[in-house]
């Protein structure tokens, strides 16, 4: 009976899982083919392939899946310099009378678009960058290869798009970040690869990276930046930017406060409709005293996104920057993840404000809270060898730390091979963080083996 209720159980799953596959090919719209030798002029069949991912992408429509055929793919013009040309645009193309030929890419929810490998075994190398915009976009298994010294560009540059995957990528040597999400929504990056990235943009990069996510997605869903799985290395800024060295780690969450001022920002706080009517900021009101203290004054800021934001399950080892790096982020939950050895960009540990005895103020940890609330780090490892870096550091420079916005540090292990202290808290008493009473029990989970 046990054995029948066994093959039953089976039955019934796989008769699931084929009608969920069945399903999940129907939503594409067509497939369609690049190949090694394919020619742009042909209409992108099987039989007559196109032959580069830049003429390619232009001419996806919603739910066509872009099967892409071994080989390499040097997506860069053959002159020796970064042009227009050399980006692979996700994108819709306009008309001639436009000022700027690509729309963005509106995508379809019940007929997701893919760019993947044709052979999950034959990885396709593709040197260039893409630029991503729109929706409803999901890129996976392929190998994609930059040149520092021509391009500043992230390997995968995601901007103002929403319900966009990135899955089972190796992303590598890119002057900018590996992948990076810019003021995008409903945006996850699963099983990728990324190395040796950001070493060239002054604006400080990272190898996976989520900034100024904003509400963008008709979904109702609760989680909107999603991070799992992923392998971070050698990624280090070696360009300095007007802070000098500041990233370069390996997965970041920045901003969620919208505290870097740009035009879209801007935009909201003056009721300013975003003209690609994908959403800005929500804002809020606020009564602050005006200079001489005599009277309040109303404030409009922006309020945090609204979405939680998972990093979840990432080894993160060797980056010039933090394994693991919350900077103004709110509603993020930080699980499971390994970060070993990183911290080596000597500008992130050497130096650091000090007060007059030459005492710094903190120390930048492996798993890395600033500015940030509502955070909850639980079951993570993090080991520290940096003579000046220690395991887990969390502290506020600009917001109030008493917002009741706490973060929920438990279960986490932490090892410090050089620096003697393990935590490095600043504008926070030790007694409302929980960071301090979670690396005193990390000693005790560690000679009970690890039971957490």
């Amino acid at each position: 009976m046990k054995n029948f209720r066994r093959t039953l159980t089976a039955v019934a799953f796989l008769t699931l899982f084929v009608a969920d596959f069945a399903s999940l090919d129907i939503c594409f719209a067509e497939d369609r083919y690049v190949s090694i030798a394919g020619d742009d002029s042909n209409p992108g069949t099987q039989e007559l392939p196109w032959r580069t991912l830049r003429s390619a992408c232009v001419r996806l429509e919603p739910g066509d899946r872009l099967l892409i055929g071994p080989g390499d793919y040097v997506e860069f013009e053959d002159d020796g310099e970064s042009t227009f040309e050399d980006i692979i645009f996700v994108r819709t193309v306009g008309t001639e009378e436009e000022n700027f030929a690509y729309k963005p890419f509106i995508g379809d929810p019940e007929k997701i678009t893919w760019i993947k490998a044709l052979n999950p075994h034959g990885r396709p190398r593709v040197f260039g960058n893409f630029d991503i915009r729109g929706s409803y976009i999901r890129i996976q298994g392929l190998e994609i290869i930059g040149d520092p010294e021509r391009s500043i560009d992230p390997g995968i540059g995601v901007y103002s798009s929403h319900d966009i995957a990135c899955v089972g990528n190796v992303v590598h040597n890119h002057g900018g970040g590996g992948i990076s999400f810019n003021q995008s929504d409903m945006v996850s990056a699963r099983g990728n690869v990324c190395f040796d990235n950001a070493s060239t943009n002054p604006n400080q990069s990272s190898g996976i990276t989520s900034f100024q996510p904003i509400l963008r997605s008709p979904s109702n869903r609760k989680i909107g930046v999603r991070f799992d799985w992923n392998i971070c290395f050698k990624n280090r800024n070696e360009v300095l930017g007007d802070s000098g060295i500041t990233d370069g780690n390996g997965i970041s969450l920045d901003d969620h406060y919208y505290t870097q001022t740009n035009n879209l920002i801007t935009s909201a706080i003056a009721g300013v409709a975003d003209p690609d009517g994908a959403g800005v900021p929500e804002i809020s009101t606020r009564e602050e005293l005006d200079e001489d203290d005599s009277e309040n004054e109303s404030i409009q800021i922006p309020l945090p996104y609204a979405r939680k934001s998972v990093v979840r399950n990432n080894l993160c080892f060797d980056n010039g920057g933090r394994g693991v790096h919350l900077f103004f982020a709110d509603k993020a939950v930080v699980t499971g993840n390994f970060l070993v050895a990183n911290l080596r960009s000597p500008e992130l540990t050497d130096d650091l404000p000090a007060d007059e005895d030459g005492n710094p103020f903190f120390f930048n940890g492996e798993l890395s809270s600033v500015d940030s609330t509502n955070a909850v780090f639980r079951t993570n490892i993090a080991i520290a060898f940096g003579p000046r870096s220690v395991a887990a550091n969390e502290f506020y420079f600009s917001l109030e730390p008493v917002r009741k916005r706490g973060n929920f540090w438990k279960g986490n292990s932490y090892f410090n091979f050089g620096l003697g202290g393990l935590v490095s808290i600043s504008g926070l008493d030790e007694s409302k963080s929980s960071l301090v009473k979670d690396v005193r029990l990390s000693w005790v989970r560690l000679l009970r083996g690890f039971r957490f």
